[in-house]
């Protein structure tokens, strides 16, 4: 069996009040033009196909364009969508059984009545286990071992087997991920990898942004992040070398889409990428770190004038930015094609004394809870928030995140 595998595309994702809706079509077109170079059995996105739960009509019609050109382009190809946390569950099943007509199969909840919908038999190949994301009390208790179970009864001929799920695995890296407290990524919390049971030959995940991948010990099961086919935020993004910074996995194949092989049950499955370019990359200047204003102002203003990127600049501070920063940058930015995003003040500490900086309301419009919270704590008593504290308010958002989903 033969899968594509990706996830996170996150259809109708603004940058600092920027559409990206050209590169988001771009992208969907390189993710077509490989798919129809590949011709795999089955292509799996698994989850966050939207970037919030109610997209617009502009990012649904993307994806539904997406999928005609998919259906057409490899007739035979079974097409699996399985709802993330970004998405809204019952949105993604919303024309179901039409899609299913022709082989498009889309999993927004978790059927407990129905347990068998989760399972997806491609005649003569595989079989294909789909999860979207869901809360842990939403999960039954050894439901995953139940389907697995399923699957075996129905698979004699020993066919390869797959699974999905949408979540934050544990010890996974997390690096350039917003909403980050040990194991609870953007609300989510980490599981152990056991979780999922040995019932599977690949485990193709979603909601981890870095591509990556996982060997069990002792078998040949593998699990894979496939990661965002484009950046979403300036930490994941590649620099302009071409090479990330941090991760491996990015560094040497940058943002992609994941083509695995299966031959049988309990093969090793192979994994390679195929690389998807981003049109509009989301650029950091200086690339080797905060360096003071003047500096960075002069990098800016050396940086080449045709490229479309978005811009965020790194400034290293004592105090506060002056006055004129943005003012400066703007003008400069005018003589070029590229997006200005943010300067990102970086504060360089002289002692304990707390210090405070005045932020740009655009700046604070793109900051998460927990920074706000940070910073505040920092500004009032001069150190850094408790673990304890922090931990209490990652887990009221991630509560109140949970309720907004569900209503």
């Amino acid at each position: 069996m033969k899968i594509l595998h990706t996830s996170d595309w996150h259809l109708g994702h603004t940058l600092y009040g920027f559409d990206r809706q050209e590169e988001q079509q771009d992208m969907l077109q390189q993710i077509i033009e490989i798919t129809r170079k590949e011709r795999p059995d089955a292509f799996l996105l698994s989850g966050d196909v939207y970037d919030i739960s109610q997209p617009s009509a502009t990012a649904q019609q993307m994806f539904s364009e997406c999928m005609a050109q998919l259906h057409r382009s490899v007739p035979g190809m079974c097409i699996i969508v399985t709802a993330g946390n970004h998405d809204g569950g019952s949105r993604t099943e919303a024309f179901h059984s039409l899609l299913s007509m022709v082989d498009i199969h889309t999993i927004g909840t978790i059927d407990k009545e129905h347990p068998e919908n989760h399972i997806i038999e491609l005649s003569g190949k595989g079989f294909i286990i789909a999860l979207p994301y869901a809360s842990e009390r939403n999960i039954p208790d050894g439901f995953y071992t139940l389907l697995s179970d399923m699957v075996a009864e129905r698979n004699p001929e020993g066919l390869p087997v797959v699974m999905m799920a949408h979540t934050t695995v544990k010890s996974a890296d997390f690096s350039g991920h917003d909403q980050k407290f040990d194991n609870l990524i953007g609300g989510i919390e980490g599981v152990e990898i056991s979780t999922f049971g040995d019932g599977y030959d690949y485990l193709a995940l979603g909601h981890i942004h870095r591509p990556q991948t996982f060997t069990i010990k002792d078998s040949e099961r593998l699990v894979r992040y496939s990661g965002t086919p484009i950046a979403i935020s300036f930490d994941e993004e590649v620099n302009q070398s071409g090479f990330e910074r941090e991760g491996s996995d990015l560094r040497e194949h940058g943002h992609s889409v994941s083509i695995v092989e299966i031959h049988s049950r309990g093969a090793k499955p192979t994994v390679r990428t195929e690389r998807v370019k981003n049109i509009h990359p989301l650029i950091t200047l200086p690339e080797d770190g905060p360096r003071p204003w003047n500096e960075v102002k002069e990098v800016f203003d050396k940086y080449p004038s045709s490229i479309q990127s978005y811009i965020r600049l790194n400034v290293a501070i004592e105090d506060t930015l002056p006055s004129s920063a943005y003012a400066e940058v703007h003008e400069i930015a005018k003589k070029k094609a590229c997006r200005f995003c943010l300067i990102n003040a970086v504060r360089q500490e002289k002692s304990h004394t707390a210090t405070h900086r005045t932020m740009e309301l655009s700046e604070f419009q793109q900051q998460q809870p927990i920074d706000i919270l940070k910073r505040y704590y920092h500004d009032k008593n001069g150190g850094d928030l408790p673990q304890d504290l922090e931990e209490m308010f990652l887990t009221a958002v991630k509560e109140l995140e949970e309720q907004m989903r569900e209503s």
